[in-house]
């Protein structure tokens, strides 16, 4: 007892991938893609619903991407992201990625083969103009706009490559009550 209280580790690197098991609501939207896969990896969404679906004792990933491998028929590239302890995107590290190889090679046909990569996490900012009607008070339109695309952009509501929508952004600017114009 002496010993183990004597003990102090200190990380040199912050943790990523290692949240908890899928919640409710997460499993609940798993279903249709886990429902619809085989016991072995034959199409892509076989193994996002293995991806997904990995015992979160070997680490959660929580956006993933396959695509073919350009320079290899027989192979596909795996892109995935974790969250990090404060809830913002951030690089698997390769004990994370090593689990998902050793989980998905149980799965997989013999001649297919997966290249697990790190997706880039790109940071942006929103910059736009507005014209509102008179008498009303331009704080509280800015805030309401900004919670509104806040959540909009939440990470929860992207996957990997997911496309951004210039019209989606505006409307959500515009359908403000107070917006003339954006």
């Amino acid at each position: 007892n002496y010993v183990k209280n004597s003990l102090k580790v200190t990380n040199e690197s912050d943790a990523s991938g290692g949240l908890d098991a899928l919640s409710v609501d997460e499993l609940k939207a798993l279903i249709p893609s886990f429902a619809a896969a085989q016991s072995r990896v034959v199409e892509t969404r076989d193994a996002l619903a293995r991806i997904y679906t990995m015992p979160s004792t070997f680490g959660r990933v929580f956006r993933a991407a396959l695509k073919p491998n350009p320079w290899n028929n027989n192979s596909s590239l795996i892109y995935v992201l974790s969250k990090g302890l404060d809830g913002t995107l951030t690089i698997s590290n390769d004990t994370l990625k090593g689990n998902l190889a050793k989980y998905l090679n149980t799965f997989r046909i013999i001649p297919d083969s997966f290249d697990i990569l790190d997706a880039q996490v790109i940071n942006f900012k929103i910059e736009y103009q507005i014209s509102i009607t008179k008498n009303q008070n331009k704080q509280i339109i800015i805030q309401n706009i900004n919670k509104k695309l806040e959540k909009y952009f939440s990470i929860n509501n992207f996957q990997i490559e997911q496309p951004l929508n210039l019209s989606e952004i505006n409307n959500i600017i515009f359908n403000n009550p107070g917006v003339l114009s954006v």
